[in-house]
């Protein structure tokens, strides 16, 4: 078996996903839900995201075109009202599937835990950021509670920047705006993050290498392992690994991978394995 691993950089394009599935009458081959897991507290409220993946490698923000399902509503349900589409209520304390659909494709589950455990404490990821102007890169952060669990909670805390000249936070994203440093944090109730360093530079791109594949086979599937390099001087994030299996051409940069992998952030000089 033939199998050629290809890095698509700049596939992992954003557009505006309802416009083109309406209008355009794009492909839609898969919808994400985001985050992959959460902790919410009793009667608390948290905002999903649906991303539609279409043919051509481009994304889209279809959580106001998606239907939303939970498998245990009386834990948790999620909104479809106008305005509301994807603000998961949390009901009471258990654990519950969420996903969501359009027409006949749909997401992965997504788990969700409801506690009455207290917000302990909450860290950000990457803790040190090197990124181009205009360049976009995903803030994660993750919660601690007194129960000893750990969420992600990048979509449920305030992010504060301290000096938006330099870089803006526009969602979940921070956005290099010109050459200099500064810091972010974030923020949920009365519990405040360590901040995490931030430097801005004018001329910077990512160099990436595929390093050290592996390839194994057990009962007909292949499992590949690698590990991806980045050696220029920003950091690379949000981009594309594919896997092609016995392809009769070079790929192109908009083909589909027979397996295919979103690597969310790989900073410079830093190494990933996938």
């Amino acid at each position: 078996m033939r199998i050629l691993l290809a890095l698509a950089l700049a596939a992992c394009t954003e557009r505006n996903g309802l416009r083109r599935f309406e209008e355009e009458q794009a492909e839609l081959i898969g919808v994400l839900v985001s985050p992959e897991s959460m902790v919410v507290p009793v009667g608390g409220e948290a905002p999903l995201t649906a991303t539609g993946l279409f043919a051509d490698r481009t994304s889209g923000d279809l959580t106001y075109r998606c239907d939303w399902y939970s498998d245990t509503p009386g834990v948790a349900t999620v909104s479809e009202g106008l305005d509301e589409e994807g603000v998961l209520r949390a009901l009471e304390a258990g654990r519950t599937e969420v996903w969501a659909g359009v027409d006949d494709v749909l997401s992965p589950t997504v788990t969700v835990t409801v506690t009455e455990a207290e917000l302990d404490a909450l860290s950000v990821l990457p803790s040190d950021l090197t990124v181009g102007v205009d360049q976009k890169v995903e803030l994660e952060a993750t919660a601690r509670w007194s129960d000893g669990t750990q969420s992600k909670a990048t979509s449920q805390v305030r992010w504060i920047i301290e000096d938006p000249d330099v870089a803006i936070i526009d969602g979940t994203k921070l956005i290099g705006q010109r050459a200099g440093k500064t810091k972010v944090r974030a923020v949920w109730d009365e519990v405040e993050s360590g901040e995490a360093s931030v430097v801005v530079v004018e001329s910077a791109e990512p160099d990436l290498r595929l390093l050290d594949v592996s390839a194994w086979s057990d009962d007909g599937r292949v499992t590949l392992s690698l590990e991806v390099q980045n050696r220029g001087n920003a950091g690379a994030s949000s981009f594309w690994i594919d896997a092609f299996l016995d392809p009769s051409r070079d790929p192109r940069p908009t083909d589909l991978g027979d397996a295919f992998e979103l690597v969310s952030w790989v900073g410079p000089g830093a190494t990933k394995t996938v």
